[in-house]
């Protein structure tokens, strides 16, 4: 804030809601907080409250008093205070930080600046509202989905580690991400056992728990198994309302990573993969066995 305290803005709000609910019952006029007047006050030296309370005091007193003298000042004045105050309140220097982290986040900064001097501050504030919905959609759809050097040790311990593959998710996991998720879970021929880590997951749909179910069964069918592990508590309750966590029999959602670990290899004791079989060719030019 302008003057490095704290504030909250919904208890603010909070209070023009209902302030405009109750004025109207007595007469009053519904109305809302600009913060022009407030920056203003600021600037000119303001620290308390008090200030606004002064302020509203001497424009009463204006209106019962001075109001033909006030009638009198000329609009491209109050215009040019206005444009004055409006240039001083940009913190230009937060601008240009904006432009060094993130050129899309600036753009929509500049764009609702347009559209406000365009149209109207209403018409503007709800174009940067939808572009900033927009934006944080596209950051909450890209999941990032690794192989952790400090799993390495520990998968080592694992004596199915050369046919287990480990995979770190971090990020929510939700209908606009999960497409590109599984593409990214797949498995070579080579691994029997993919081990995904879901301690950084923050959240699980309806969607995505749908899309484990298939990746599961897609995986089943290559003979290879989908093993969850590490989620959250808040991970674990979606699943178990979506009736996952013993879903096809076996288990298949671990409390961490050695335990699935620990069930890989027990499975690939008990289901060994059968070798492939060798397939002997005669060639043309061989000599028939004598009969």
């Amino acid at each position: 804030s302008m003057t490095r305290d704290r504030h909250d803005p919904d208890l603010e709000l909070i209070g023009q809601g209902l302030a405009n609910i109750i004025a109207p019952l007595f007469g009053g006029i519904v109305s809302t907080g600009v913060i022009a007047r407030t920056a203003v006050s600021v600037q000119a030296g303001a620290r308390t409250r008090m200030a606004a309370l002064v302020h509203s005091g001497f424009l009463l007193l204006l209106m019962l008093l001075a109001a033909p003298l006030a009638g009198r000042v000329p609009q491209a004045s109050l215009a040019a205070i206005l444009v004055y105050s409006g240039i001083k309140m940009i913190e230009w220097h937060q601008f240009a930080r904006v432009m060094q982290v993130s050129r899309l986040e600036a753009a929509i900064i500049a764009i609702t600046t347009a559209v406000i001097v365009a149209t109207d501050l209403a018409v503007g504030f709800q174009v940067g509202l939808l572009f900033s919905f927009v934006l944080a959609a596209m950051k909450l759809g890209q999941v990032h989905v690794g192989s952790p050097r400090e799993l390495a040790p520990r998968l080592e311990r694992c004596p199915a580690h050369a046919q287990l593959v480990v995979r770190s998710v971090e990020g929510p996991m939700f209908f606009a991400s999960f497409q590109g998720l599984s593409a990214q879970l797949q498995l070579t021929k080579a691994v029997r056992y993919l081990v995904v880590d879901l301690s950084r997951v923050t959240y699980v749909d309806v969607t995505a728990a749908e899309g484990l179910i298939e990746l599961k069964a897609g995986l089943a069918r290559k003979g290879q198994s989908l093993l969850l592990s590490a989620p959250t508590p808040e991970v674990v309750a979606i699943l178990a309302r979506a009736e996952l966590i013993q879903h096809g029999g076996e288990p298949w959602i671990f409390g961490s990573l050695e335990e699935s670990f620990a069930w890989a290899h027990l499975h690939r004791l008990a289901s060994p993969q059968p070798a492939a079989r060798r397939k002997t060719v005669r060639l043309v030019h061989e000599p028939a066995p004598a009969v």
